[in-house]
């Protein structure tokens, strides 16, 4: 583990899949699955993952779990080949 940086954790964990629903919720579309999940240590964790959509469009999100037990989306990326 490296501090402050990104680690991977796996993407199938309860914890990483109500991440990517909260972030999925965010938007329009329902999750099929998180391809690649990282965590980042910070004032909480971030969690950056890779998701596919049902419809099959892929995005880069990060949630922000905070300290106090709450969530923000932080970031939502397009990727191709979705």
């Amino acid at each position: 583990m490296i501090a402050g940086g990104w680690n991977r954790v796996d993407p199938n964990s309860p914890d990483i899949r109500e991440d990517a629903l909260f972030a999925i919720a965010a938007g329009n579309g329902r999750l099929a699955e998180v391809e690649l999940a990282e965590t980042q240590v910070v004032a909480g964790i971030n969690v950056r993952m890779i998701v596919r959509l049902a419809d099959g469009r892929r995005e880069r999100v990060t949630v922000w779990r905070r300290l106090d037990g709450t969530r923000q989306l932080t970031d939502v990326e397009p990727l191709p080949g979705g």
